[in-house]
């Protein structure tokens, strides 16, 4: 492919010293100077993507899913084993890790989603402006020589300088024509890459917007998963102390109901022996009369 043609903006409208333009490759350009205002279309290409750094996306801090203990006032004895217990327990422990390791494989998957998108949305633009450009490279080629043609049949002394190179003598209306093609060209280039960069920008965007949005997401689901987990091991650690608690409770209940009994029926001790209501001392029944020790 030819180069694409050039032209230099700082001379539009007058002549170089010399009072002559050459047309080459590079466009309409003023003899003895350079084509400094466009390059070819890779270089513009490369000068574009060059400067498009993917801007770095904070990730936001995941909740490890620890649990939290009250404050010391808070929790004693028995229900801080029980607390500890159930934060420990694995089947809770390794349900909440499985949830939040699956979360992050997704999250992991949708960030890698997000970074396709938008490598191939560089691609696209990249693909789109070289097309572009490419087009009018003809395009400006094809107006140039029509142009060369006009200037020739209206009566500018035109030279062939050798290796392609066409030059003509001249101002005035003729040089201003000249520029003004070449002005035309460059701001059909600008326009272009102009749209690629925004297209590029809007991409970047894109990119840190899904990344933030999918990060923030793992973020909440962790702070949840957090939550449900406290809820659980305090859950699970009532359910045991309620349990110890019963049972403390009962066996305080049993042994009052022991001392009770043996407050109220001394013989139950064993220390007490067989009690009557028949008087020894008569041989007959007296209900006045009860044995073991006392006498009614």
């Amino acid at each position: 492919m030819e180069p694409q043609p050039t032209y230099n903006p700082g001379t539009v409208g007058s002549l170089s010293p010399q009072g002559q333009w050459t047309l080459t490759n590079d466009g309409w350009t003023p003899s003895g100077g350079t084509s400094g205002g466009q390059s070819s279309v890779m270089d513009m290409i490369n000068n574009l993507l060059g400067n498009v750094n993917a801007t770095p996306v904070e990730t936001p801090t995941i909740p490890k899913l620890d649990f939290q203990f009250p404050s010391g006032a808070d929790i004693q004895g028995k229900w801080k084993e029980f607390l500890d217990m159930a934060s420990k327990a694995p089947d809770i422990v390794n349900y909440y890790k499985n949830l939040l390791d699956q979360a992050k494989g997704d999250t992991e998957l949708a960030k890698s989603f997000i970074e396709r998108d938008y490598s191939m949305g560089l691609r696209q633009t990249k693909d789109t402006l070289q097309a572009s450009l490419e087009k009018l490279g003809v395009t400006s080629t094809q107006e140039q020589q029509a142009q060369q043609g006009n200037l020739n049949q209206r009566g500018i002394a035109l030279t062939d300088q050798g290796g392609g190179k066409v030059a003509y003598a001249g101002g005035g209306q003729a040089g201003q024509e000249v520029g003004q093609l070449g002005s035309l060209q460059k701001l059909r280039q600008e326009a272009e890459v102009r749209s690629a960069s925004q297209g590029i920008e809007k991409s970047g965007l894109a990119r840190e917007k899904g990344l933030t949005n999918v990060g923030q997401g793992l973020q909440q689901y962790g702070l949840q998963l957090q939550g449900q987990k406290q809820y659980d091991v305090y859950n699970r650690a009532n359910q045991g102390f309620n349990v110890y608690q019963q049972g403390q409770n009962a066996d305080l209940m049993k042994a009052q109901q022991k001392q009770s009994d043996a407050t109220n029926n001394p013989s139950s001790s064993g220390s007490s022996q067989p009690r009557s209501h028949i008087n020894p001392a008569t041989g007959v029944w007296d209900d006045n009369y009860f044995s073991g020790g006392v006498g009614a």
